[in-house]
């Protein structure tokens, strides 16, 4: 496991609820995870149209 995981994997576990404010912004841990899974998810898209516009056609 590659030691940012473990680290990330760490700060999570040391947080008591998912409820909890960060110390940076001040959003809970939860927001942010899901933050990350959305951009993440943007991001998986927009390459999946990059995908197609390089074929020149929408293959499924």
């Amino acid at each position: 496991m590659a030691t940012w995981s473990k680290r990330a994997d760490s700060v999570v576990a040391s947080m008591p609820e998912l409820t909890s404010k960060g110390l940076g912004h001040g959003r809970s841990l939860q927001a942010t995870l899901v933050k990350i899974i959305h951009e993440y998810t943007l991001h998986a898209g927009q390459a999946h149209m990059l995908r197609f516009a390089a074929l020149g056609e929408m293959i499924r």
